[in-house]
């Protein structure tokens, strides 16, 4: 009975430290943008950020650069993370900007956001003995 104890911890410790891989993919129209660069550093299109905002504000995730060379519309632009945020997460990606004295400015992260159901990695490597 205590080794089966001891073993449900372990396995219990081992699922609660995975974390679940996320894939966010979006599409953006660079028409008329320029890409932020060493020469390039106002009035361009800098990066995305991927947020979580199930709490009503956005909390950076991580930051995705540009596709190389980007220009017109782009589908399939992608960042993933890594969470053990389980549940119902609402996550919006925003583009960032660099306006004309070179700071950052943000896009509305209303304006591309979804709700989804992020579940915990299944456990891999069972093994069983019957008496």
């Amino acid at each position: 009975m205590a080794r089966a104890l001891l073993l449900g911890i372990l396995v219990f410790i081992a699922v609660g430290a995975r974390a679940a891989t996320v894939t966010l993919t979006w599409n953006y129209d660079y028409t008329g943008l320029t890409l932020c660069s060493a020469t390039a550093t106002t009035n361009c299109l800098d990066h995305f950020e991927m947020d979580n905002s199930t709490s009503g504000k956005p909390v950076l995730i991580a930051a995705v650069a540009n596709p190389a060379n980007a220009s017109g519309k782009v589908t399939g632009i992608s960042g993933t993370f890594q969470t053990s945020a389980f549940g119902s997460q609402v996550l919006a990606v925003t583009a960032v900007g660099r306006d004309g004295s070179g700071n950052f400015v943000s896009s509305d992260w209303t304006k591309c956001q979804g709700t989804f159901q992020i579940t915990p990695p299944a456990p891999s490597a069972l093994a069983g003995a019957v008496q």
